[in-house]
C-alpha cells in the first residue's frame, strides 16, 4: 500500500508538472498570436511606433517577402524601417486581415510561428493570400519578431501589375490596349529564329497562362501536337472586382495579350482564340493546316 501511495503522488506530481508547463505554452502561443495581430492592426492604423515595437531592433533582423514577380530582402531593422517608414504616412485603413495560425513552437527564449494571412475587401470577398513565417525572440517581458518571410501564394494579382502600368502609360500618350500589344509583338519577333515553331508557340502560352495563374488556377482540358485548350482563372482578381485600375479595365488588360498571341501565333504557324468567361479565360491553340 505505502508503494502505491507512493506511485499515485508521483503519478500526480507529473502530471500536475505537465499540466502547468501545457498551460504556460498555452500562454505563450496565445502572446505570439497576438503580437502578429498587432503588428498588423498598427500598420492599418498607420501607428508607427506600435508596428516597430513588435519587432527586435537589432541588425540581425531579417525581412524577406516573394510572390510571383517580385521579391525583396533586409537584413537589420533600421533598413527595414526606413523602406516602410514612408507607408504610415498615408491614411488609415480597415483590417480586413484574418490569420490562421498553423504551426507555433515555444522554447525557452525564441519561437516560431508558420501562419495563413487572408485579405478581403469590403464585400467579404478574398483578395490576397499569404504563407507568413516568423522567428521570434523574448529578450525581455514581451516576444519580438527577429525575421519574418512572406510567401504570396495566391495573391498573383501582383503578377499583372507591369502590364496595368504599361497599358496605362499607352493610354495616356492616346494609344489603345491593342496598340501596345501590337508594339510588344513587334519587338518580340526580331528575336525570333526560324528554327522556331508551332510547339515553342503552344509551350509559351502556357507559361504565360501559368505565370499570371495561381497554382489551382490552370486546367488543361485538351492537349496534343496539334493543339491545347485549357482555362485560366484567379488572375488579375482585383481589377475585376475592381472594374478598374489605373484607368485600365479588365477587358483592356486581356486585350493586350489577346492582339500579342494572335500575331504571334500566326507568325509562328498557330491559331490563337481567347474566351473571357465568368472566372477567367478559356484558351485554345492549334496548328494552322
Amino acid at each position: 500500500m505505502k508503494n502505491l501511495i507512493i506511485v499515485l503522488i508521483s503519478v500526480f506530481a507529473v502530471s500536475s508538472l505537465y499540466c502547468q508547463q501545457s498551460s504556460a505554452q498555452d500562454k505563450e502561443k496565445e502572446a505570439i498570436i497576438a503580437l502578429i495581430e498587432e503588428e498588423t492592426q498598427s500598420y492599418y492604423d498607420r501607428d508607427f511606433e506600435s508596428w516597430s515595437e513588435c519587432y527586435v531592433h537589432s541588425d540581425d533582423n531579417v525581412w524577406m517577402l516573394a510572390s510571383k514577380t517580385w521579391h525583396n530582402y533586409h537584413d537589420g531593422f533600421e533598413k527595414h524601417k526606413n523602406d516602410i517608414k514612408s507607408s504610415f504616412e498615408t491614411e488609415k485603413e480597415t483590417n480586413r486581415e484574418k490569420k490562421k495560425p498553423l504551426t507555433v513552437r515555444v522554447y525557452d527564449k525564441s519561437a516560431w510561428i508558420v501562419f495563413e494571412n487572408e485579405a478581403f475587401n469590403e464585400n467579404g470577398e478574398p483578395t490576397e493570400k499569404v504563407w507568413v513565417t516568423y522567428f521570434l525572440e523574448k529578450p525581455e517581458d514581451d516576444w519580438k519578431i527577429v525575421y519574418s518571410n512572406r510567401i504570396y501564394s495566391n495573391s498573383y494579382y501582383m503578377a499583372e501589375w507591369p502590364r496595368i502600368n504599361m497599358i496605362a502609360y499607352a493610354k495616356s500618350i492616346g494609344k489603345n490596349p491593342e496598340d501596345i500589344g501590337n508594339f510588344f509583338y513587334e519587338n518580340a519577333k526580331t528575336d525570333w529564329g526560324s528554327e522556331l515553331g508551332y510547339d515553342d508557340f503552344q509551350n509559351a502560352v502556357i507559361n504565360e497562362y501559368t505565370y499570371l495563374a495561381p497554382p489551382e488556377g490552370m486546367k488543361i482540358l485538351e492537349q496534343d501536337d496539334d493543339h491545347v485548350i485549357f482555362t485560366a482563372t484567379g488572375f488579375a482578381t482585383n481589377l475585376k472586382k475592381e472594374g478598374s485600375l489605373n484607368n485600365v479595365s479588365y477587358a483592356e488588360y486581356l486585350a493586350v495579350g489577346d492582339t500579342f498571341w494572335t500575331k504571334a501565333g500566326d507568325f509562328l504557324g498557330a491559331n490563337f482564340n481567347q474566351e473571357i468567361t465568368d472566372k477567367g479565360v478559356k484558351v485554345s491553340v492549334s496548328k494552322k493546316k
